[in-house]
């Protein structure tokens, strides 16, 4: 059900994103590219690892062992191409139907969601980051947000496409596509707002000015903003402005989700903790968010988890990396899924 519940969501997300911003193939068949691409990559390294493991085992016949090694994977290895496929298009489709928020429903949200963070940190938290972070901090922070986020938001698609563990596979990549689909449009169409940066530009009011004028504009945080600005309203790479719930934090929260869900406490945890922890005040820092915008993402992503745990059935025992022959039976043709 997980796999047919995702090709569905994918479809209709896509079909809807034509329906409210046009047909995109251009930027879908670059998408498809960039995958093909990274997918590529991913198996190349695969084979060389699996390897450089049958070679310290010392098998007598390596090249048998890793053909029939790569056939009991072949089942994992295909579907998780598919996910990681069907996550990039959702990507896509994610995009088209962000672009048309504010023409469906015009920014008026953005004063609620900073009369609460006003309310909980007693002034506005952008103010209260940029006290304690210098503005050569500040440069690290707008680099932080862009390269390591993008790295790591790579790595954790391929770990949840290729899991060893396929009720964790097929329930992660559901969450992810349907977290983007409900939470990064519906939701945020309901609560159509732009970010404190732009709060200036369509209300008219001067809340966040200062704001402006802490940031430098050579950060590449300013320039991006500006770009979203120029292109609203028009689907191109990147493109569409929409605040909450903040899906940059979304993202590290469901691999909070995920790595407690598969290892529960310890160092992976903390780490991803921590890294989440940096999103959400590099987030509030350069503008892009208020605090209450993650506080959103948190509320999206717990039902969707359980529902997509629901669908993806019963939970089965934890493996981890691939299931090499035994040196002493001969190698099983048998997929271990």
């Amino acid at each position: 059900m997980p796999k047919t519940t995702l090709f569905l969501l994918v479809g209709v997300h896509l079909l809807i994103g034509m329906a409210l911003s046009g047909f995109d193939l251009g930027g879908i068949l670059i998408v498809l590219n960039i995958q093909a691409i990274l997918l590529s990559w991913f198996f190349v390294g695969l084979v060389v690892l699996m390897a450089i493991r049958i070679a310290i085992r010392k098998y007598s016949r390596p090249h048998i062992v890793l053909v029939r090694t790569l056939n009991m994977e072949r089942q994992r290895l295909f579907e998780g191409a598919i996910f990681f496929t069907l996550l990039a298009i959702t990507m896509q489709a994610y995009m088209l139907i962000k672009v048309a928020i504010p023409s469906l429903v015009p920014y008026y949200a953005d004063l609620y969601f900073a009369n609460i963070d006003h309310a909980i940190f007693g002034t506005d938290p952008w103010r209260i980051t940029h006290a304690l972070i210098s503005p050569a901090m500040t440069v690290w922070v707008d680099r932080f947000y862009l390269i390591p986020c993008l790295i790591v938001s790579t790595v954790m698609t391929f770990w949840v496409c290729f899991s060893k563990d396929a009720v964790f596979r097929r329930r992660a990549a559901l969450t992810i596509a349907l977290v983007w689909f409900l939470g990064g449009d519906w939701v945020a169409l309901v609560l159509s707002s732009a970010g404190p940066v732009y709060v200036e530009h369509f209300y008219g009011i001067a809340r966040f000015v200062p704001l402006h004028q802490a940031l430098s504009p050579d950060l590449t945080a300013v320039h991006v903003q500006q770009y979203l600005l120029d292109h609203l309203g028009r689907p191109s790479p990147g493109t569409g402005i929409s605040a909450s719930p903040s899906m940059h934090n979304a993202t590290y929260l469901m691999l909070v989700t995920f790595i407690y869900h598969k290892y529960g406490m310890g160092w992976r945890l903390a780490a991803a903790t921590l890294f989440e922890a940096l999103v959400f005040i590099s987030s509030i820092h350069l503008g892009w968010h208020y605090a209450s915008d993650t506080i959103m993402s948190i509320i999206v992503i717990i039902p969707i988890w359980r529902f997509a745990g629901y669908l993806a059935g019963a939970k089965i025992p934890l493996t981890k990396g691939f299931a090499f022959p035994s040196p002493s039976k001969p190698p099983s043709l048998q997929p271990q899924i």
